[in-house]
């Protein structure tokens, strides 16, 4: 934990990254985590896209999982006017306290076809099928079908995400 402060003074935006541990590769829960980081910060509709990029106090917020052999991370960004720094950051801090214990059923919806389209569809081309072929036997030592992997995608449950949130808080490290 810590934290790191870079000032330049020709720059006109704030910078705000925070970092948390995540799940592995190897860890069951990467599904539901990722899908955890979706509805926190995954585009237009997200929590983080309403409550602070359609609100104009942001120009970008976003949350991901990166997925290790081994190890994990989860991260929050955003880009704002320094003069909203601090209220950005409370913000930010706010909704990926809340994430776990709002989520609703649409939201698990959205999430889950998204996901399952985007596996599908990098899987059509061969370098797709082939980068996840070899990320997934470089990692793990192990090959699931996609059809497998779209079948465990599609049976998460809100109570998969929200215990994920449990193991795997999103509480950045100071």
């Amino acid at each position: 934990g810590g934290t790191f402060e870079k000032h330049i003074p020709e720059l006109q935006q704030h910078y705000h990254l925070m970092m948390m541990k995540g799940v592995s590769y190897q860890d069951e829960h990467k599904h539901a985590a990722s899908a955890l980081a979706a509805i926190l910060g995954g585009g237009d509709g997200s929590r983080l896209h309403w409550a602070l990029i359609d609100t104009g106090l942001a120009e970008a917020a976003a949350t991901s999982i990166d997925t290790n052999d081994g190890y994990g991370e989860q991260l929050a960004y955003a880009v704002c006017n320094p003069s909203s720094a601090e209220q950005v950051a409370d913000i930010l801090r706010t909704e990926m306290a809340n994430v776990a214990s709002s989520i609703t059923e649409e939201d698990l919806l959205k999430v889950l076809a998204k996901a399952a389209t985007g596996a599908a569809v990098s899987s059509e081309r061969p370098a797709g099928r082939m980068q996840r072929l070899g990320s997934m036997l470089t990692t793990s030592g192990e090959y699931v079908s996609l059809e497998d992997e779209l079948a465990t995608i599609q049976s998460l449950k809100i109570q998969d995400l929200q215990e994920v949130a449990e193991l795997y808080p999103w509480d950045p490290l100071f």
